[in-house]
């Protein structure tokens, strides 16, 4: 059963904003055991499925904010009291963003021929035995 001191420096790890000496400052015990509790299963999981929570917000904020920057753009791109050079930029980026950067295709085609030559076979063969008899 975790306590709350675990629940505390759980939610504090996982944001990952303070060392674990302050960590443990603020609840209030031994950064060792901070250590020693990160050991235990259910705190660990526990502590995984916080972190994992904060990734979570984390893209949903950055989501939220992308959407207001092509908004943004947008507009920039699309006002006629803009320079044609921002809008230009603006509509480049945009266009960047959302279906990526256009990059050179270049195709590279390799053949080979899973046939050999007869006559490079007996002369690679002759070329063996000569080296044999040689021996």
């Amino acid at each position: 059963m975790l306590d709350e001191r675990k629940i505390k420096s759980i939610s504090l790890l996982a944001e990952g904003r303070k060392t674990m000496q302050a960590i443990a400052d603020e609840i209030g015990v031994s950064r060792n055991a901070l250590y020693l509790w990160r050991k235990d299963k259910e705190y660990s999981l526990e502590l995984d499925n916080e972190i994992q929570n904060f990734k979570l917000l984390a893209q949903q904020e950055r989501s939220a904010r992308a959407k207001n920057w092509f908004k943004k753009l947008e507009n920039i791109g699309m006002d006629d009291s803009q320079k044609t050079k921002d809008q230009l930029d603006a509509l480049k980026t945009l266009l960047a963003y959302s279906e990526g950067t256009p990059t050179s295709k270049v195709e590279i085609t390799e053949t080979k021929s899973n046939e050999v030559d007869k006559e490079t076979i007996e002369d690679e063969i002759k070329k063996w035995k000569k080296s044999k008899e040689e021996q």
